[in-house]
């Protein structure tokens, strides 16, 4: 499983599993991210760092001309693994936030966190979501909010990025920096 998402994502074929050189890269491969229809421009390995923690949704393989096509996900396996979890934890919050409402009692922030969370309770970004559910209800939202071990993934491709010249900034990645 790669370092960069704990799955196998392009990381792990490309570098790991396949090990294309630049020459193949840049005539036997074709990468479209989500939906594009126009393909990532790939000249050096390089070029696909900033994808690495991104899963393969499909792809397929001539063994004849050895031309590789693959679609990836738009967002990393990190972005969305945390987005669902951060999602759940918002969707029992709420849960937990109507029935006080519908009882007619206090939202006990502390109560709402230990019926809501399995991990990460003392992490200031569940604080947050709680705090957000309690002055906004329906309307709280996760965006913006992340999770230290996420976090840790992210990082990992942070200095895989400043070590190859690549500013992280110019990927979303520039709170790592």
């Amino acid at each position: 499983m790669s370092k960069y998402s704990g799955r196998c994502d392009v990381y792990d074929v490309f570098v790991m599993i396949r090990k294309y050189t630049d020459e193949e890269l840049k005539n036997n491969v074709k990468v479209y991210v989500g939906d594009s229809e126009t393909p990532l421009e790939l000249n050096t390995q390089k070029d696909l760092i900033p994808y690495y923690p991104h899963l393969i949704s499909r792809s397929s393989y001539d063994g004849q001309s050895k031309k590789y096509i693959a679609h990836i996900t738009k967002k990393s396996s990190v972005d969305y693994e945390e987005e669902n979890y951060l999602n759940s934890v918002l969707q029992m919050l709420l849960l937990n936030y109507n029935r006080c409402k519908r009882k007619k009692i206090a939202f006990d922030m502390d109560a709402a966190i230990e019926r809501s969370c399995l991990f990460y309770k003392d992490d200031p970004g569940i604080k947050e979501l709680v705090k957000r559910v309690r002055d906004n209800g329906k309307k709280a939202s996760i965006e913006g909010i992340h999770l230290p071990s996420y976090d840790y993934f992210r990082k990992k491709l942070v200095w895989t990025m400043i070590e190859n010249g690549l500013r992280p900034e110019d990927w979303g990645y520039g709170r790592f920096v």
